[in-house]
Parts: structure tokens; sequence; C-alpha cells
């Protein structure tokens, strides 16, 4: 059994449809103070970003309510994020952005005895996913991502210093996925077999079309991918339409009642989850079967983004699609 926890930076924010507000600034370098044009600027795991102009301008449009944290990258620097407590005005102080240090060369203890295309196979099935639709993602600057593989702890770890590029035909994305972590675990049963134990990741994204005018087919495979998702589900959970949106829990292999291991309490924007148990089994229309484990309480706002991810454990449906199912926080909101 592959056990995952798919932790996604910083992603908490809720309510973006209450009108625009506008979002200005200028970034600079630190090193001599020369504008930075081409940045890229955007709200984590949204399709909400620009690029700063040759003067190091942008202009960006905020949803009133968002609580998104804002990224600010390029190549050559030090990712900068700021937290949403820190926008609270139209206009944000001048942005200096720090040049990224060189990566140190890496004292190999041991030798790699995997070859890269071994190690990049194992990649692409764990941070694309093994789900059908990955089949139609591909990863566009392959090339730029570090592999490497410790035989003595039985791991593949990844790196890349620029934002990893996936192109998703299946739901029509573009993801920029700035990957901070990614870690594969492997185990060696009785049989000398070795096998996937766990899997984590983390980082921040955005999402842009592929396309100016979206197709109806690509409208339907969102909404096929969004219902029984991670996100379908905790926004269901926190609003208390699990039966209504079709979610069935089991436990011990018996259908209980939708709440009956659940315990919910509303903190303003915010709704803290305990799980009462170890583990639940979640059925989606009789058909997407996922499971649920928790290592301790955690929070769901009023998007469906929960905090902190690593504190969940996803296994079947919500766990196979990875980043071929991401679909951005904005997604489906139509109040």
């Amino acid at each position: 059994m592959i056990k995952i926890v798919i932790f996604s930076f910083c992603l908490l924010f809720s309510g973006i449809a209450f009108g625009q507000e506008k979002l200005d600034g200028v970034i600079y370098s630190a090193q001599d103070s020369s504008a930075v044009f081409g940045a890229s600027i955007y709200f984590d795991g949204t399709s909400l970003g620009v690029s700063s102009n040759k003067d190091g301008s942008f202009l960006l449009k905020k949803p009133s309510e968002i609580t998104a944290p804002l990224v600010i990258s390029s190549l050559g620097f030090e990712k900068l994020i700021i937290p949403a407590l820190q926008l609270n005005s139209s206009a944000i102080p001048p942005v200096y952005l720090k040049p990224s240090e060189e990566m140190l060369t890496t004292v190999k203890i041991e030798a790699d005895p995997w070859t890269r295309e071994k190690k990049m196979k194992i990649f692409k099935k764990e941070f694309l996913g093994s789900s059908p639709e990955a089949e139609k993602c591909r990863i566009k600057n392959a090339k730029a991502i570090e592999l490497s593989y410790r035989p003595s702890a039985q791991t593949l770890t990844a790196s890349s210093e620029e934002p990893i590029i996936v192109k998703n035909r299946y739901l029509g994305y573009e993801i920029k996925y700035e990957l901070r972590n990614f870690q594969v675990n492997f185990t060696t049963g009785s049989s000398g077999i070795q096998l996937i134990h766990s899997v984590y990741y983390d980082g921040t994204s955005f999402f842009k079309e592929l396309k100016e005018k979206t197709t109806n087919k690509t409208l339907r495979n969102r909404d096929k991918i969004y219902k029984g998702s991670v996100l379908h589900f905790m926004r269901s959970l926190a609003s208390k339409k699990l039966e209504e949106n079709q979610f069935d829990i089991y436990h011990d292999r018996f259908k209980v009642a939708a709440y009956q291991f659940f315990k919910l309490t509303r903190l303003e924007s915010l709704t803290l989850v305990e799980l009462l148990t170890h583990k639940v089994v979640i059925l989606y229309n009789h058909a997407k079967q996922s499971t649920l484990q928790s290592n301790g309480k955690f929070v769901i706002d009023d998007l469906g983004n929960h905090s902190p991810p690593q504190n969940l454990i996803f296994g079947g449906y919500m766990a196979a699609g990875r980043i071929s199912h991401l679909l951005p926080l904005n997604f489906n909101l139509k109040n």
C-alpha cells in the first residue's frame, strides 16, 4: 500500500468572489537596485498572476477577500513569499529580491547506483500521478530536475533551481510548480522486492490556461476530476454537505453516519476538524474510493483548502492523481 502526503506550501485563502481590488508594486534587485523584468507575481495555488514590466512594476487584480500568500519569483533570485496578512493595502513597499546562492556541490558519501532514466521514470509517476490523465501531462523542462538515490536510506530525492513546467492537456492548464522538497521512501519486503512506502513533496504553484478559449470538453474534464477530489471533499466536509454531494463514509468495512468520526468546530472563517479514528474510507458516488488518515487536527477554509497538509495521509483516488489532477483553488467558485 502506498501512503501519500501531498503538501502544497501556504495555500490558505478564502472568498474570492466579492469584488476586485488592485495590488501594485515594483521589484528590484537587492544587489544593485536595478529593476527586475519578467518576474512572476502570483497568488499561490491559483490562476491569478502577472509578470513585472521593464521598469519592475506590476499591477495585479486582487479578489477582495483573498487570503493567499503572494509569491514573487524570478530566475537567479531567491523566491519571496508575502503572507496574506501583509497585503492589507493596494500598494506594497518596493520589493528587493536577493540573488540566489549557488548550490554547494554535494559531497557524495555513497555511490548512486540508479540511472537517470530509472530515477526520472519514478519521479514522473510519483509527481504527475498514476492515473490515466497523467499520460496527458508532460514536463517541458525535465532536464532541469536533479535526481539522487541513496541506497542506505532507500530514498529518492529531487530538486530544481527553476520552476517545473507541466503541460496538462487533459485539464487545459500549464502549471508552473516551484518545487521545494520531493522525496520517495522505499521499503524492502520479505520477498526482497523494493516497494514504495511513502511520497512527500511541497512547493508553490501557478496555473495558466493553455488556450485563450477553453473547450467544452476540457471544462467537462475539469468537472469530472473535481468531483470526488480532495478539494471537493474538503469543501463538502466543512459545509456539512457530504451526503448531499454524494460522499459516503465507511469505517471497518461498514458504512457509518457521515459525521460520526469527524468533530467539526467553526472558528470564524475556518473549520477545525478532528478525525476521531485512525482511518476512514471515503466513497464518492459509489465509484471513487479513497482513504483518509490523520496525524492531528487540521483546518479547512471557506474554499476547501486544508492546513497543515502534512497532518493528513490520503490513499486511493484522492492520492493517485497528484499533479495530473491538480486544480486551482479558485476553480468552480460561482457564488
